[in-house]
């Protein structure tokens, strides 16, 4: 039962992406393949994703009085290096704020599992997206109690005496703001984004631990994208309870067909964005994938 909430986005992704690939109907439809190395906020390990991401602009035409709006589904699960799993299903939606700049808001329920314990989450987010600067802010709560153990292991020694170890593991509620921008002069139009973070774990009622709860960080990264396709990433963190944390991140996205759409193509008027603002409005999502926890070990003896 553990890994049933893994395996259900796994399983609908590997079907659909087959379903896809074989009738290749569907233009709308991306298959994204990502890794991305450890030391992260909240992890420690190695995870390699496969996600499906859909944008269904056809049904919004240029006739329709929805064409201004841009539904996203956003389906993605991580198989995490010891053996351990993660997804996260969210849907948005985009639309035109001015001429120059799109508003979108999202919602996701992410899961995770770890060694000690399986984790649910409610994230909610909101986005401007414009020419002059992005604005991204997200909130993640997860569900039901933040601190969890694992079960007690003992140890026997000669002499009576004995050691008893557990695990105690905190589960943070976060909420993120992030500034970025592409600068097209540069080669590759880089992409430059900081930011700030505000983690809380608060005292649960079942376990009664006190911990380090609260914390404020900060973040930033520089991503670049290749042949339209290829995106790579460096980015980092540091707060009080994490220190210092720095990832690579490389993804691949196939579409099946073209990403832009030309009933979109037809309403909207490319400008010297890094992008047309279609390809803005049907970009990814940008968000924490896993949620954020913390382990401890606690020891007690009697010598």
């Amino acid at each position: 039962m553990k890994k049933l909430r893994f395996l259900i986005p796994t399983i609908f992704l590997l079907f659909a992406s087959l379903e896809c690939a074989a009738y290749a109907f569907d233009e709308d439809v991306t298959v994204h393949v990502a890794y991305r190395t450890k030391d992260g906020l909240g992890y420690d390990n190695n995870y390699a994703t496969l996600g499906l991401y859909y944008a269904p602009s056809a049904l919004f035409s240029n006739s329709s009085c929805f064409s201004n709006f841009q539904p996203l589904v956003d389906v993605r699960s991580h198989y995490i290096q010891s053996s351990h799993y993660a997804s996260n299903v969210g849907v948005g939606l985009r639309t035109l704020l001015t001429d120059q700049a799109i508003v979108g808001a999202n919602v996701f329920y992410d899961y995770r599992n770890s060694s000690v314990s399986c984790y649910d989450q409610v994230g909610v987010g909101g986005e401007l997206l414009n020419c002059f600067l992005d604005v991204r802010v997200n909130g993640y709560f997860p569900v039901s109690d933040r601190t969890r153990c694992s079960s007690p292991s003992t140890f026997l020694y000669t002499g009576g005496f004995f050691a008893s170890r557990r695990f105690k593991e905190h589960a943070y509620q976060n909420v993120d703001l992030e500034f970025g921008r592409a600068f097209n002069g540069l080669p590759f139009a880089p992409y430059l984004a900081v930011g700030t973070y505000y983690l809380d774990s608060r005292r649960t009622r079942n376990t009664g631990i006190t911990h380090n709860t609260r914390a404020v960080g900060t973040r930033w990264r520089v991503m670049s994208k290749f042949w339209d396709f290829l995106t790579l990433e460096v980015n980092g963190s540091y707060d009080p309870i994490f220190k210092g944390r720095y990832q690579f991140y490389a993804a691949v996205d196939f579409a099946l067909f073209s990403l832009c759409c030309s009933t979109l193509k037809e309403f909207f008027e490319c400008t010297p964005c890094r992008t047309c603002f279609e390809d803005r409005m049907r970009e990814r999502i940008y968000r924490n994938e896993l949620i954020i926890l913390k382990k401890k070990c606690f020891w007690t003896t009697n010598y």
